[in-house]
């Protein structure tokens, strides 16, 4: 047997010791991991692992042609539905939209032909993605793998610290939560939350307040403070960082011909720089933005809807959200729906995106019924003063549902179905959603949301994900890699005895 992993951020050994009790009961043979270690006490032996360190699996694969295979076409047939959203997730390379289209095919090309060599080469068998494929090497992989009909086991961070929605389709993780939230109700079971889902409930249920999420906030922030805030191709310390190796290189050639490309490598690093600076006199500074509108008492009286701005470019949207990753067209949709429900759209930008195209700002400034307001405005008390929230795939669904507030929601994971929660699709069901919702025909009662809960303890794997920064998991290293490696045991071993 023979597997394909997309590794954990790994301190202390962490993705070592999950691999090494999973073996314990099944007969791999060869392991790809594409590995994620920070402080090298991974160790992976080579007559078992071929491993690729995530920043090596991110950068263009220099493999001559004569080394790698070709690719035949029912697999170009297969991918070309996936190329778009593969072209956009080049966008993550420095967050910003700075590439041609010739660049971004390039590339993809380039990680087709390396994927797929080693794929085939290596007769993958199973693949094991420890969070959802959201750069273009592990996305190509994950589309790959759906392509060959390679069984893909993914895991995805819940809003609920420390617990991993999962499924084996990108754009279908956490269905199983619905499916037993359902199945509880109709039995009418006994509920017995695990600890830290009992503690989720009696925190929030009973008067949700900023102060609880200070501690997770704080470890996002220590996380993404150095890329949000520092642009990956304008930090000073990034291009030193990126520039150094190549200069080396350029030194060490060993032939004019290497010589004039490792040359041309640092150029085309100058031309990013200047592409991303370029490209940044066209966006808005959210925290300089000087058009905000207030927050209120009054403001805070109106009806309204509220819908939080969700980050770009993110995994959450791109590639799980299909088609309403471009957030124009949710807000479209419900702030058509709102007004011909007598409703206003409140929308508020998020606290951790750097920067917002203009078009973005002056598109929600057509609508007559939509008020803008700023990062640093408090969305606790936007949220426990609106008729409904909505978003694509943010956190404020399961905040809403905890205050009694139902939730519009265009895209599908582990809140699908739950209470209060409406799935819409367009202007006319946005607006019956919304009907409904003024009509107080939904219910989000206690006895529901702890039967959410049940169903989400019952259907979500209890691991600290991000081992390095916890997000406020509950739960020890030692736990997380017991329960991890358990429900990838059990789950291969489900599919072998299906074979």
């Amino acid at each position: 047997m023979n597997i394909l992993i997309r590794g954990v951020d790994s301190i202390g050994g962490y993705q070592t010791k999950i691999l090494n009790r999973i073996w314990e009961r099944i007969p791999c043979d060869r392991c790809v991991i594409i590995s994620r270690c920070r402080d090298r006490r991974d160790k992976f032996p080579k007559n078992k692992y071929i491993d690729i360190p995530y920043k090596e699996a991110g950068n263009w694969h220099s493999d001559s042609m004569e080394d790698l295979d070709a690719v035949p076409e029912w697999i170009l047939t297969g991918m070309q539905k996936y190329e778009g959203r593969i072209y956009e997730t080049m966008i993550r390379e420095c967050l910003l939209p700075i590439f041609t289209f010739e660049e971004c095919k390039a590339r993809y090309l380039n990680e087709l032909f390396y994927w797929y060599h080693i794929i085939t080469k290596h007769k993958i068998d199973y693949m094991i993605f420890h969070n959802a494929p959201h750069f273009m090497h592990d996305y190509v992989i994950y589309c790959l793998g759906t392509v060959l009909k390679i069984p893909t086991l993914l895991f995805m961070p819940s809003f609920f610290p420390g617990r991993l929605e999962w499924g084996t389709v990108y754009n279908q993780l956490g269905f199983s939560i619905e499916a037993k939230y359902k199945e509880l109700i109709e039995k009418h079971a006994e509920v017995n939350l695990p600890p830290d889902l009992s503690d989720v409930y009696h925190k929030y249920r009973r008067g949700f307040e900023k102060e609880e999420f200070k501690k997770v906030n704080r470890n996002f922030r220590q996380m993404y403070e150095t890329v949000r805030h520092n642009i990956v191709y304008l930090n000073k310390d990034n291009i030193a960082a990126r520039r150094k190796p190549i200069r080396n290189k350029i030194i060490s050639a060993k032939s004019i011909e290497e010589r004039k490309r490792f040359i041309g490598e640092y150029l085309y690093d100058i031309d990013l720089t200047k592409r991303c600076k370029a490209y940044l006199k066209n966006t808005i500074n959210i925290a300089e933005y000087d058009k905000y509108e207030h927050l209120s008492e009054k403001a805070l009286r109106e009806k309204y809807i509220y819908y939080g701005l969700q980050c770009s470019p993110e995994s959450s949207l791109m590639p799980k959200l299909p088609v309403f990753y471009e957030q124009r067209h949710m807000i479209a949709i419900l702030a058509k729906a709102a007004g011909k429900c007598g409703l206003k759209l409140y929308i508020k930008e998020h606290w951790n995106q750097p920067v917002r195209e203009k078009q973005l700002y002056e598109f929600i400034r057509q609508f007559q019924n939509v008020r803008l307001f700023g990062p640093d405005e408090s969305n606790i008390a936007l949220l426990k003063n609106s008729v409904a929230v909505s978003t694509g795939t943010g956190s404020c669904i399961m905040e809403g549902m905890f205050n009694g507030i139902p939730a519009l929601t265009f895209g599908d994971g582990y809140w699908n179905g739950a209470p209060g929660v409406y799935r819409v699709s367009s202007e006319e069901d946005c607006r019956k959603a919304i009907q409904e919702i003024q009509g107080k025909k939904y219910e989000i009662t206690d006895e529901k949301i702890m039967y959410y809960l049940q169903a989400v303890a019952e259907e979500t794997v209890p691991m600290n994900l991000y081992q390095k920064m916890k997000f406020g998991s509950p739960f020890s290293d030692s736990e997380s890699i017991e329960n991890i490696s358990e429900f990838i045991i059990n789950w291969i071993e489900s599919n072998e005895r299906e074979k």
